[in-house]
């Protein structure tokens, strides 16, 4: 082949890129691009706030279990001391019989303590 059969483009040697040749409409494109993005960021707020306010919520009600975990452990030291106040008044000739209750009361109080405990840490 001799230099006059060849193309021009043929004759320049690679094709150089350049960012206006990755637009073929530029208005087009670029106005679609601009609206996906417009949706994606919309989306990306309201599952953001969605998000936000369930979390919110469960804060809410974890405060709430807290609350009512303490209120039952003093409701329930409270029924323990009224208890055991009864058996010493009703089970003064059984000293046995006090000892093992005034034991079992123990326990009890010692679990309601530590169960009030995890909740705490859980929370945390």
């Amino acid at each position: 082949m001799t230099t006059s059969t060849l193309t021009p483009s043929e004759q320049a040697g690679p094709h150089k890129r350049h960012v206006r040749n990755y637009l073929l409409d530029s208005r087009f494109q670029l106005k679609y691009a601009g609206f996906l993005v417009l949706v994606a960021i919309v989306i990306s707020g309201v599952v953001g706030a969605v998000l936000y306010a369930t979390t919110l919520s469960m804060i809410r009600e974890s405060n709430k279990v807290v609350e009512e975990s303490r209120s039952a452990a003093q409701e329930s030291r409270n029924v323990s001391a009224v208890s055991r106040m009864n058996v010493h008044d009703l089970a003064l000739d059984s000293p046995d019989l006090v000892a093992e209750f005034t034991h079992e009361a123990d326990a009890y109080d010692n679990a309601i303590a530590s169960h009030e405990k995890a909740v705490v840490a859980q929370q945390q």
